[in-house]
């Protein structure tokens, strides 16, 4: 009797035949010990139950080993992975940076900008940059371009935290409104 599941030698687990090691430490499912056992032994219970024995450690000269359906397994494990990117990426810091003197079409591109990284569940930090003292001082005009800001993109976001200003620029960032929607990549 010789038997043994093949998967692509790529794999990054041992699988079945791959497994080198002549004694065996076997886990079912979830997790629990099933015993100590000879690698014939568990080969055989991992056909009779229809499943892969995958090697998931090594005690010694003892492998540990898990029966699973490991392409169900790489599913989920693969499932799980792209959850948590998703979470990464959504928590991403994007910066626009505008100006005092900003034209007005550049202003709606750079809004509509923001409004997609909102949407797309990032923070943005919204930075006015001056380019002298004088900029820097009109402050009735550096505050109605940050009301503008705040208020053209009300709908998409909403500020989080204060204002921060120095004599170079004035920055604050801006928190998506909505829980992100997940979208996996095809």
């Amino acid at each position: 009797f010789y038997f043994s599941f093949t998967y692509p030698l790529h794999s990054q687990h041992l699988l079945n035949n791959q497994i080198k090691s002549h004694k065996i430490m076997l886990l079912n499912k979830e997790g629990q010990k099933i015993g100590d056992m000879s690698y014939r032994d568990a080969m055989q219970k991992a056909y009779d139950a229809k499943l892969d024995l995958m090697q998931v450690g090594e005690n010694g000269d003892i492998a540990i080993c898990k029966l699973l359906n490991y392409e169900s397994w790489l599913y989920h494990e693969n499932k799980k992975r792209h959850k948590q990117e998703f979470k990464n990426r959504s928590q991403e810091l994007k910066t626009i940076n505008f100006r005092p003197v900003t034209g007005e079409n550049d202003f709606k591109l750079k809004l509509r900008k923001v409004a997609e990284f909102l949407d797309d569940s990032h923070k943005v930090k919204i930075v006015v940059k001056f380019k002298n003292y004088r900029e820097s001082t009109m402050d009735t005009i550096n505050k109605e371009i940050i009301k503008k800001i705040i208020e053209s993109i009300n709908e998409h976001g909403e500020m989080d935290g204060r204002l921060n200003t120095s004599p170079k620029e004035m920055s604050f960032i801006i928190k998506p409104n909505k829980k992100p929607v997940l979208k996996m990549k095809p």
